[in-house]
């Protein structure tokens, strides 16, 4: 298989991996601590810093760290990516570098205003501590679930062939800030059985409200690309 043929592979499914893990959002109850008070001494929890995001208004820059392994081939990802949403929409872009022994490094980068919808992911949520990004206090989710040959399809038309992850995510506010995921898929893509191990760590450098003045500027750039690929 030609390597350009498993990068295709190995960005689409990371991409789904990281979106499935932080897109399936389920609501959780937080709760504060109570100040304890004595005769002669008053003390309190320290207060925790305000949080200027929410799950609806937020852009998030993350560090990205990936480890796919495609058949007998070993890939690494590293790069950076930034997401927001809001109420006029959503963008995604950043820049992944894939290590390709011989070739060495090889750049990618995205910008998109519209996520993946995915279906046939069937997956179970549950709460399981509580964690700390950013200087915040937040809740931990675990995630299990089962990628099945309609969302492998949405991902990599023509592909065929089903996975399972499991995903462990710091939620503050709703928002994901850091997040560790592995999938394990069996697929057939080009006409190849393929084996797919793959881990993605996300961690969150900085979170603040929904930019719209970037989202005007990708969605500029977006919309000037598919002018641009019309009239070719």
């Amino acid at each position: 298989m030609k390597w350009g043929l498993i990068i295709v592979a190995v960005l689409a499914i990371a991409a789904a991996v990281y979106f499935i893990s932080t897109a399936q959002q389920q609501a959780v109850q937080t709760t504060t601590s109570t100040p304890t008070t004595t005769a002669a001494l008053v003390t309190s929890a320290p207060t925790p810093p305000a949080t200027p995001f929410s799950e609806r208004n937020y852009e998030v820059n993350y560090t990205y760290v990936m480890s796919v392994a495609v058949g007998e081939a070993s890939i690494s990802l590293a790069g950076w990516g930034l997401e927001g949403v809001g109420l006029l929409g959503n963008y995604s872009m950043g820049v992944l570098t894939a290590n390709l022994p011989p070739r060495g490094p090889v750049e990618v980068s995205y910008k998109a205003t519209v996520g993946v919808l995915l279906r046939g992911v069937n997956a179970t949520v549950r709460e399981v501590g509580r964690c700390e990004a950013l200087g915040y206090e937040g809740v931990l989710v675990e995630e299990r679930g089962v990628i099945t040959p309609a969302a492998l399809q949405t991902l990599l038309p023509g592909a065929q062939g089903s996975g399972e992850y499991v995903s462990t995510t710091c939620r503050v506010n709703g928002v994901p800030l850091t997040v560790k995921s592995s999938a394990y898929l069996n697929i057939t893509l080009y006409g190849q059985a393929l084996t797919v191990r793959l881990t993605v760590e996300a961690t969150a450098v900085r979170a603040g409200p929904f930019n719209a003045t970037r989202y005007g500027e990708v969605l500029g750039e977006v919309k000037a690309r598919r002018h641009i690929s019309s009239v070719s």
